[in-house]
């Protein structure tokens, strides 16, 4: 069972506004084999996508330098954005910030970047993430539609890499893999 919409949506509140948003992870839904959601120790994942990354960050940097790391209070908002795009996979993660008791990790990415790895696979980085349950927070009708596409995507690329005859469950344990494939932390 997913986390309440409006407590999920509390991060949201701190923010500069955002076209699309969405919350995922072991967080915001209690996973096979894990202890019930918690709001307090497990980690809530979001996912943000904004039409202008750069102007955002510079924004979002000035109204919440505690979001931030080190590296991005020295060189600054916007050209965070810029690192996230040149060498990064277009997003950039804010790890641990506390909004009302909840530990958040949020990523940020152009709406037009969000778009070109979801159609493409790009990265297959924040695709990946999609193959999994979200949780809707903001909606666009655009990255919604490209969101339908991927996980078809995803379901016709698993059902290459099967053998001609699979359960339910390899069928789902293989698209979650796919994600995997596209996280640079499993390289």
């Amino acid at each position: 069972m997913a986390t309440k919409a409006y407590e999920l949506s509390r991060l949201l509140e701190v923010l500069p506004p955002v076209n699309f948003a969405v919350a995922y992870g072991s967080g915001v839904f209690k996973h096979f084999g894990s202890a019930a959601v918690s709001t307090t120790t497990k980690v809530v994942d979001y996912i943000l996508a904004v039409d202008n990354a750069q102007q955002w960050h510079a924004e979002n940097a000035a109204a919440n330098p505690r979001h931030y790391g080190g590296l991005s209070k020295l060189i600054g908002g916007k050209s965070t954005a810029i690192l996230a795009d040149t060498v990064g996979l277009g997003v950039h993660f804010n790890p641990y910030v506390q909004v009302g008791g909840q530990l958040c990790k949020y990523g940020v990415v152009s709406t037009a970047s969000l778009l070109r790895d979801l159609d493409s696979w790009e990265h297959l980085y924040l695709a990946g993430r999609l193959h999994k349950p979200v949780k809707g927070l903001v909606k666009c009708h655009t990255v919604e539609r490209a969101m339908s596409k991927n996980l078809r995507s995803a379901l016709c690329a698993a059902l290459l890499l099967l053998p001609e005859k699979f359960s339910k469950e390899e069928l789902y344990y293989q698209i979650c893999s796919l994600s995997y494939r596209g996280d640079i932390r499993m390289a």
